[in-house]
C-alpha cells in the first residue's frame, strides 16, 4: 500500500514539474486604467468603454527592450474592457522552458500589453484599420507565480513595483505633432539650403 502511495505522490510531481511555468493574473486596476485619447476627446486620456477594444499580454524573456520580440502567449485572445477602462483576463499561463521558448516556474518575466480602441478583432487588422486607435503600454516586469509548488503559489500581479502603470492609445496631443512638423520643416529647410546654387 505505500508503495502505491509513493508511486502516486511521485507521478504528481513529476506532472507538476513538467509542466512547470509562470502564471500571471491578466487585471488591471482603477489607477491602470486602459484609455485613449483623440479630438474627440480634446486629447485628455479617456477611458475605453466597456467592449469597444481589446488588450493583449505579451512576453519576453527579463531584460528584453526590443518590442519586436514579445510574443502573445500560446492560444490565448485579447479580452475587452468589462467595465470603461478596466479589463480581467484572469489567470494566463508563461510557458515553460528557457530563453524565448518560456521560463521556469515563478521566474520573473519582462511583459508588455498592447492594445486598441475599434472595431477590430486582432491586432493586425487594428493597424490597417485607418479607425482603431493602437498602441503599447511601457514594459514592465512580473514575479510569476509558481503552480508546481505545493499548494501552488498564486499568480503575479501587473501592478506591483516596476509593474504596469497603464496604456494610453491613440493620437498624441497637438503639441505633440507641433514639435513633430517643427522638426520636420527645420530639416527641409536646411535641406534646401544646402542644395541652393548660391551655397558652396
Amino acid at each position: 500500500m505505500k508503495h502505491i502511495i509513493l508511486s502516486a505522490l511521485a507521478a504528481c510531481l513529476l506532472t507538476l514539474t513538467s509542466s512547470g511555468q509562470g502564471t500571471v493574473s491578466f487585471n488591471n486596476t482603477g489607477t491602470t486604467l486602459f484609455q485613449y485619447r483623440d479630438f474627440s476627446t480634446g486629447y485628455v486620456p479617456t477611458p475605453v468603454p466597456t467592449g469597444a477594444g481589446m488588450v493583449e499580454l505579451l512576453w519576453a524573456p527579463l531584460g528584453t527592450s526590443d518590442l519586436s520580440l514579445f510574443q502573445v502567449l500560446p492560444g490565448v485572445t485579447g479580452v475587452s474592457p468589462i467595465t470603461p477602462g478596466r479589463f480581467s483576463g484572469g489567470t494566463r499561463t508563461i510557458p515553460a522552458g528557457s530563453g524565448f521558448t518560456g521560463i521556469a516556474p515563478g521566474d520573473t518575466v519582462s511583459l508588455v500589453i498592447r492594445g486598441w480602441k475599434g472595431p477590430a478583432t486582432f491586432w493586425d487588422q487594428a493597424q490597417t484599420s485607418g479607425i482603431d486607435l493602437y498602441g503599447y503600454s511601457d514594459i514592465f516586469t512580473v514575479n510569476t507565480g509558481d503552480p508546481t509548488m505545493i499548494p501552488p503559489q498564486p499568480p503575479g500581479v501587473l501592478t506591483g513595483p516596476g509593474g504596469f502603470t497603464g496604456l494610453v492609445v491613440g493620437v498624441p496631443e497637438p503639441s505633440c505633432l507641433a514639435l513633430c512638423g517643427c522638426g520636420a520643416a527645420g530639416l527641409v529647410t536646411m535641406r534646401r539650403r544646402r542644395q541652393h546654387p548660391c551655397n558652396p
